[in-house]
């Protein structure tokens, strides 16, 4: 997958004192967390900061391969790299959970956690709460994240009795990180295609404006505009929350195909060198952007590297920059570094 764009911000809105929510936003690890902490006493704020730290920690060590045996938690019906979201939060869980165990004023703290993982050419969402994750395609937004709410609950089973519930009953969260022992986490893994554009938030958000108001805010806009143009969307209609949105934007590949280079399918044989060895592997190459490459050699994420390649028009090789950007269990994810035109050229005729 090429590189993504991304934007974030977090806002305290206009009647909070302080600011519960936490996020990240990594598009090395491709990684984005938004975490809406509850409890008194800043408990929220420390919960939502310590989910959003274990899990960006515990998926940086399975992309360097330091924890790839042990993943306490894994479903069949997953990949491994959702399985390891779905292992990073459940840690996650257990790490607040223990710490509200500590201390009275820790008593009683949670946090919701919505993560997207972008692995290989799959968009991963995972949630524990009300957070919402919401998809853009082709014009239309839907929510990919599940409510873990009361209200939405019953409205799956009871949609009359639902809609007569009092608004107290919308913000009660039927899961939560850090509430229990264990938690039950939703994993939806997708095909990513270009152009999707994805948006995380807190209810800060969601609680103001509908997924059709969100689409329509955005429409046209750059991440960063669209970040800011949803966090005055929230606070022009009351700011009563915490307000936190990540935008994510794929490539929209609007290049005409006549202009556009053709991608080989790969794989390609390829040295690889780095400042302490030198490996032999084979690549599928995504596009001019970056590729993967399929190996088990020990590689960091962030690690720079020399890829020689065999000239496809002449004798001899020609060599690329490189810049490993996700380790996962097939390999490393890369992207290219001080292209040229002319090795661009080369690249794309292999």
């Amino acid at each position: 997958m090429t590189m993504v764009e991304s934007a974030g911000i977090t806002d305290v809105g206009r009647k909070r004192k302080a600011n519960e929510d936490s996020i990240f936003i990594d598009d090395r690890m491709r990684l984005y967390i938004v975490a809406d902490g509850m409890g008194g006493h800043k408990a929220g704020e420390v919960a939502s900061r310590v989910v959003v730290e274990t899990i960006r920690d515990s998926m940086h060590r399975f992309m360097n391969n330091v924890d790839a045996g042990k993943m306490a938690y894994a479903r069949k019906d997953l990949s491994p790299a959702a399985n390891q979201l779905l292992s990073s939060i459940h840690l996650a869980n257990q790490t607040v959970f223990q710490l509200s165990q500590t201390q009275p004023s820790y008593d009683g703290m949670g946090s919701t956690a919505s993560v997207v993982f972008l692995s290989g050419k799959s968009l991963i969402a995972a949630n524990v709460g009300d957070s919402p994750i919401y998809l853009i395609r082709e014009g239309k937004i839907e929510t990919i994240s599940t409510p873990h709410t009361y209200v939405a609950e019953l409205a799956a089973l009871d949609p009359v009795a639902a809609e007569k519930l009092s608004e107290q009953y919308r913000h009660m969260i039927t899961r939560g990180m850090g509430l229990k022992e264990e938690v039950k986490p939703d994993v939806r893994e997708i095909k990513a295609k270009k152009g999707d554009r994805v948006v995380i938030c807190s209810d800060g958000l969601s609680d103001k404006a509908s997924p059709e108001d969100i689409r329509s805010a955005i429409d046209g806009k750059p991440t960063k505009a669209s970040c800011k143009a949803l966090v005055n969307m929230a606070n022009e209609r009351g700011g009563d929350d915490n307000i936190t949105v990540i935008v994510l934007q794929l490539p929209s590949g609007t290049a005409k195909t006549d202009d556009a280079p053709k991608a080989p399918r790969g794989p390609i044989s390829v040295d690889i060198d780095t400042e302490e060895a030198s490996h032999t592997g084979f690549i599928e190459i995504h596009d001019a952007q970056g590729g993967h490459i399929k190996t088990t050699d020990p590689y960091t994420v962030g690690e720079e590297l020399t890829l020689t390649f065999a000239n496809p028009k002449k004798s001899g090789y020609f060599t690329v920059s490189a810049k490993i950007v996700l380790r996962d269990a097939d390999g490393i994810e890369i992207s290219f570094e001080h292209m040229d035109g002319e090795t661009e050229k080369k690249l794309m005729l292999l």
